[in-house]
Formats: C-alpha cells, structure tokens, sequence
C-alpha cells in the first residue's frame, strides 16, 4: 500500500473517508490495488470502499446484469480482465479503468 504523506496523517488529522486518502496516493490501475497482510484499518477500508465505488460506477454505466456477468467472466471463466471487460462491456479494461479511476477520485473528493 502507498504511504505517502497525506496517508500517513490520515488516521489522526482527517476525516475525510478512508478511500480519499488511498486515492490521493495515485496508486494506479484498480487491479494493483491489493490488501497486504498486516494492512491498517484504514488501507482495509479505503480499499473496500474504493472497490464499491468501481463496482458503482460499472453498474450505473453498464447495468447490474453486465457486471455481474464482467464478475462471472473473471472468476469462473478466468479470463483476463481485458477479455472479460471488451467481452462482457464492448470496451478494453485500460479505458474503463482510467474512467473509474476518475469517477471514484471525483466521488471521494
């Protein structure tokens, strides 16, 4: 997880939501976002909420039945996530991802 200074006062200064201090890491595409073992309360936290958001926003675009079928294609079928995205929404993960990202950094700011 990043540890850049506004994450490091987040637990003591800030009350903004856990995923706005993970975000403004710039951590990168939302597959690289993993919880390590031993990870703190709010890295936990910002790293579920951050997934809820991403799972939002494909649901709003897409529609429930679409993401559910995105989720299908990627853990029982086990395709990529790029097969699964350009199979299931027509578009490639590199160009949703960047679009999420921006979503969920607007919503948490």
């Amino acid at each position: 997880m990043c540890l850049c200074p506004s994450t490091q006062r987040f637990e003591t200064s800030s009350n903004r939501p856990a995923a706005t201090a993970l975000l403004r890491c710039d951590a990168g595409p939302l597959e690289d976002l993993k919880i390590a073992d031993g990870a703190a309360d709010w890295e936990v936290a910002g790293a579920y909420g951050t997934g809820y958001l991403a799972v939002r926003q494909l649901a709003e675009r897409f529609g429930e039945a679409d993401v559910l079928a995105f989720m299908k294609a990627l853990t029982h079928d086990r395709m990529s996530i790029d097969d699964a995205s350009r199979e299931v929404f027509g578009e490639p993960w590199s160009v949703l991802n960047e679009q999420c990202v921006a979503a969920i950094r607007a919503a948490a700011a």
